[in-house]
C-alpha cells in the first residue's frame, strides 16, 4: 500500500477585528513504497517473463495553500469576499526505470503524467523541403507538404519515440483558486464564484477523416489549415483516407482556464417587513435564480474539465453542462 511521511505547517490570523483574515498553510508528503506493476518495471530481455509486482516507487510532493478573507457591514450593507490560492506540485523520485534511457525520457525527476510528445517546428512548405527533411519512422514514404517538421531531438537521423521529450505539465493543475464575493443590502442578496487553474496540459485528439465510422466529420481547428497559398496557417492539411501524418505536440492545448462558476440573485420576504405574511404560517420566503457554468475562458477547444481524457472519450466526451435555476424557499 506504500508509506507517507507528511509534514503541514500553518498560520490562521487576523486584522482590524477581522475586516481581513488570512490563512497559510505549507505541506510537504514523501511516498515510499509505492507498488509498481510488473509491466511498467525495468527487466533485461533475456528474463522472458513479466516481473512481479513490488513496492519500489518513492514520490515526493508539496506545496502550499493561501486563503484570503474580507468582511464588512454598513447598516444595511453588507460586503464579503474570499480568495483561495493553492500551489501543488510532485517529483517521481524512483521508478524503475531502464538504466541506458535518456534522462528526459524517465520517469523520474518528472511530476506523476507528466507529458512527453515530439515537436514541431513548422511545414514542409514545398517538396525540396520534403527531401532535405529528416527520415521518419513511421509514414516517412506518406510525407507531403503541408506536413510538420518534427524536431529531431536526440539528433540521431531519424523521428522516432526517442524524440519525445517532456513538453507542457501533466494534466493535473498545479495551481488552482477560487473567488467568491456578494453583497446583502437589506433583503436583497447577490453573490458570485469564479475557478480558474494554471500549469496544466491536455491532450484532445479532434481527429479528422479518423475512422470510417466518422469519414466525413473535419473538426474547427483546421480552418485555418495549411495550403501552397496559406503556409503561416494554424493547422495540418487534413487528408481524407490517407495514413495519418506525424503531428507532433499539435494536440497538446494549454489547459488553463478560469470559469464563472456560481451566480445568485436573491430575495428574502420575512414576516417582520411583510405583513401579508402574517396569517399565512410562513416565517420567511425566500426567491432565487442562480446559474451555473455560465462562461468558460481558456485555450482549450471545448469545455469538459469533469470528463475523462483517455481512450476513446477524447472524440467523444460529454462537455460541461450550463444550469439556470429558479427557486423558492420557505420556512414556515
Amino acid at each position: 500500500m506504500g508509506k507517507a511521511q507528511k509534514q503541514n505547517y500553518g498560520v490562521e490570523f487576523g486584522l482590524l477585528e477581522n475586516l481581513f483574515a488570512i490563512n497559510f498553510e505549507y505541506f510537504k508528503e514523501k511516498r515510499t513504497d509505492i507498488l509498481l506493476a510488473g509491466s511498467g518495471r525495468s527487466v533485461p530481455d533475456f528474463f522472458g517473463a513479466t516481473p512481479a509486482p513490488a513496492n519500489i516507487g518513492q514520490v515526493n510532493s508539496g506545496g502550499f495553500e493561501l486563503e484570503l478573507k474580507f468582511n464588512k457591514r454598513f447598516r444595511d450593507l453588507y460586503l464579503w469576499s474570499s480568495f483561495a490560492f493553492t500551489h501543488a506540485k510532485n517529483k517521481i523520485m524512483f521508478a524503475d526505470d531502464p538504466v541506458l534511457l535518456p534522462d528526459y525520457q524517465k520517469k523520474q525527476g518528472f511530476p506523476i503524467g507528466q507529458v512527453n510528445t515530439q515537436i514541431k517546428t513548422g511545414f514542409y512548405n514545398n517538396w525540396d523541403e520534403v527531401y532535405a527533411s529528416v527520415a521518419t519512422e513511421t509514414n516517412d514514404l506518406a510525407m507531403m507538404p503541408g506536413f510538420y517538421d518534427l524536431l529531431d531531438f536526440n539528433a540521431d537521423g531519424v523521428i522516432n519515440s526517442f524524440d519525445a521529450v517532456p513538453y507542457g505539465y501533466s494534466e493535473v493543475p498545479q495551481n488552482t483558486f477560487s473567488s467568491s464575493f456578494g453583497l446583502e443590502y437589506k433583503n436583497f442578496s447577490v453573490m458570485a464564484q469564479l475557478y480558474g487553474v494554471t500549469n496544466a496540459s491536455r491532450i484532445i485528439p479532434l481527429m479528422n477523416f479518423a475512422r470510417p465510422s466518422n469519414w466525413n466529420v473535419v473538426f474547427a481547428h483546421v480552418r485555418d489549415y495549411w495550403s501552397k497559398e496559406n503556409q503561416n496557417a494554424t493547422s495540418f492539411l487534413p487528408r481524407w483516407k490517407t495514413q495519418g501524418q506525424n503531428i507532433g505536440d499539435y494536440y497538446l492545448y494549454d489547459a488553463s482556464y478560469i470559469r464563472l462558476k456560481t451566480v445568485e440573485l436573491a430575495y428574502l420576504f420575512n414576516r417582520k417587513d411583510n405583513k401579508w405574511l402574517e396569517n399565512t404560517g410562513i416565517t420567511s420566503l425566500r426567491m432565487y435564480v442562480n446559474g451555473d457554468n455560465l462562461f468558460f475562458w481558456s485555450k482549450l477547444p471545448d469545455d469538459r474539465e469533469a470528463a475523462w481524457s483517455g481512450g476513446a472519450a477524447n472524440t467523444g466526451a460529454y462537455p460541461t453542462v450550463k444550469r439556470i435555476n429558479f427557486g423558492i424557499n420557505l420556512t414556515f
